[in-house]
């Protein structure tokens, strides 16, 4: 992906729960959608929390337990089962960083009014392509990589963003909706399909 953008990186592949680095390494840590695929969440949470520095900030996002039925379970059952996969409650997720010597300081979610035109695309592309069974060689899966982003952004442009234009106006009232949800603990967390936390280190 950085290569088909023009982008330049060092890519490091190792244990998440053993990360090659000293203690309180990184001033900020982006995790999206990636705790609920560890099996020990817990000793994943402690592990990033040794290699943040103190007062650095790291921000997660993880499938909702209290979404309501959305479709995105089922795909994942359907199409995606060979990789573990889980959903966490937000009161649970945010026990984990707590736990580990860190402070929630905002809250948010993405609901069904952005996630379906920015996800629609892939999730019809996964279905769609041909399987790719086998094994295959690191330049394989980098030029397959390439073509499924190529066709990604041509269903994106064609189907999908129409769809995503009208629903960047309901970026305001998403805004408002995690402007109020970290207001009010009694909000309503089934509304969200995805749910977030930023945290600090103590």
């Amino acid at each position: 992906m950085f290569k088909y953008y023009g982008l330049k990186g060092k890519f490091y592949n190792h244990d998440f729960l053993n990360l090659p680095f000293p203690d309180e390494y990184f001033d900020f840590i982006h995790g999206k959608t990636v705790l609920e695929h560890v099996r020990n969440p817990k000793k994943a949470v402690k592990e990033l929390g040794r290699v943040l520095k103190k007062g650095g900030v790291l921000l997660t996002t993880v499938p909702n337990s209290y979404r309501r039925f959305d479709g995105h379970d089922v795909y994942h059952r359907i199409y995606r089962f060979q990789h573990f996969s889980r959903t966490f409650y937000p009161k649970e997720l945010e026990d984990l960083f707590v736990e580990n010597g860190c402070k929630v300081i905002n809250r948010f979610g993405t609901t069904i009014l952005y996630f379906y035109p920015s996800y629609l695309p892939r999730y019809l592309f996964e279905i769609l392509r041909p399987g790719t069974a086998g094994s295959s060689s690191s330049s394989e899966d980098e030029k397959r990589g390439e073509d499924r982003l190529k066709t990604q952004r041509k269903l994106y442009k064609s189907i999908f963003l129409p769809v995503y234009l009208i629903d960047k106006g309901w970026d305001l009232i998403q805004e408002r909706i995690n402007q109020y949800a970290n207001r009010n603990e009694l909000f309503p967390h089934n509304w969200y399909i995805t749910y977030g936390v930023v945290v600090r280190k103590l």
